[in-house]
């Protein structure tokens, strides 16, 4: 079996440009030179993510219970769609990848007309864990320590029993967070969300 390197005839430096490779069948095949590449802060950062997307699918491909969690949504997504030709290592990039979303957060009433959040937050695989917590004008806590509830597919309700909270001024923090760790963070005023 011939190997890659045979094929080559020999190796001329370029110009500035990287290496200029002449090959047995005639072709001039240029390999840039990237040594001396400076990178951008996004692409740093996106090779950063690629990186650690990388270590983290390894933990899944290790790791029993990870395995299992990604194997079973992808048993669901094949279970629907027999074309899906993806592979548990591919599920768990995708899912670290990427940050679940905060949709919107708006006031509704309960059956006992109590007002409570009303949050959409979703997530590539599952819906992820929303968290909430409302700061005063003062910057004090002013959290009544009870769990936001999953209403429906992506939709959480959290009722407000201290009507203090609904005052303009009092902001609210919503976190949602998924399975490999990753977070979205927004700020709202309670004055200003819409009712619904």
């Amino acid at each position: 079996m011939q190997r890659k390197n045979e094929n080559v005839r020999k190796m001329v430096p370029g110009r500035n440009t990287g290496n200029v490779y002449l090959t047995r069948d005639g072709f001039i095949r240029k390999i840039p030179d990237i040594s001396s590449r400076i990178t951008s802060e996004q692409q740093t950062t996106q090779d950063q993510q690629s990186y650690y997307a990388l270590v983290y699918c390894v933990l899944v491909m290790i790791c029993p219970k990870l395995f299992d969690f990604y194997r079973r949504f992808l048993n669901r997504m094949k279970t629907r769609d027999d074309n899906v030709m993806l592979d548990v290592w591919q599920i768990a990039v995708m899912d670290y990848m990427a940050p679940p979303e905060i949709l919107e957060v708006k006031m509704g009433r309960t059956p006992e007309h109590l007002p409570e959040l009303l949050i959409n937050a979703r997530d590539v695989l599952y819906p992820p864990v929303v968290m909430e917590s409302f700061i005063g004008p003062g910057y004090e806590p002013m959290d009544e320590d009870q769990p936001t509830q999953l209403m429906a597919d992506n939709l959480f309700h959290y009722t407000i029993k201290d009507s203090d909270l609904l005052h303009p001024g009092i902001l609210l923090y919503v976190e949602a967070k998924d399975k490999p760790g990753n977070f979205t963070e927004r700020e709202f005023d309670m004055g200003t969300l819409e009712w619904v």
